[in-house]
């Protein structure tokens, strides 16, 4: 019986790897995509920010407007960069049990999280420099205009989500196998 469930435990393990290769290749996948798009989506909310503060647009001219989009380029660019080696950096979302399953909700939170804070802080800080209003009048002296969410779209994330559902699923399989080998070795140890 103990072969039997070392082997059904080396099995388990197998998997275990290979949903976890599978599993960081979508994250790199997942994060190529956000990085790729981040310039573009990047360039669309500042003229919604363009847009909804004129005054200030006007006030920069034709060549405030250049100016201010190329240093959003270069800091898109910088962090889209960032981002396609930050796959250890962020808290993935994993399933609590099989019940309760990573979704594209999940996936959005981690990387709301990760671009949270200092990252989009130095986009927001670009629009102050030129004069938008950041929002940043509160309590926590923290800006209010520039929202992680806007830079990224979560409708790609569903493999990436099966692949982590996927992963967990091993992991709870290894763990069962884990019981299984050691109640057997202790079962046979035991004489039972």
């Amino acid at each position: 019986m103990t072969d039997e469930t070392a082997r059904m435990l080396e099995e388990a393990l197998d998997d275990e790897v290979a949903a976890q290769a599978n599993a960081d290749e979508f994250k790199r996948a997942c994060l190529a995509y956000v990085a790729e798009e981040l310039p573009g989506r990047l360039d669309a909310f500042a003229k919604t920010v363009a847009q909804g503060q004129p005054d200030v647009t006007r006030s920069l001219g034709a060549e405030g407007v250049r100016q201010l989009r190329s240093e959003l380029e270069t800091e898109a660019t910088s962090l889209a960069g960032e981002l396609k080696d930050s796959v250890g950096q962020i808290s993935w979302p994993s399933s609590q049990s099989r019940y309760s399953q990573v979704d594209n909700d999940s996936i959005r939170t981690a990387l709301f999280e990760y671009l949270s804070g200092a990252r989009v802080g130095k986009i927001a800080a670009i629009f102050k420099h030129h004069g938008y209003d950041i929002q940043d009048d509160n309590a926590q002296r923290e800006q209010g205009l520039v929202n992680p969410l806007s830079l990224f779209d979560e409708s790609q994330f569903g493999l990436l989500a099966r692949a982590l559902n996927d992963l967990d699923g091993a992991k709870r399989h290894v763990a069962s196998a884990r019981t299984a080998y050691d109640n057997a070795t202790v079962n046979e140890l035991w004489g039972d």
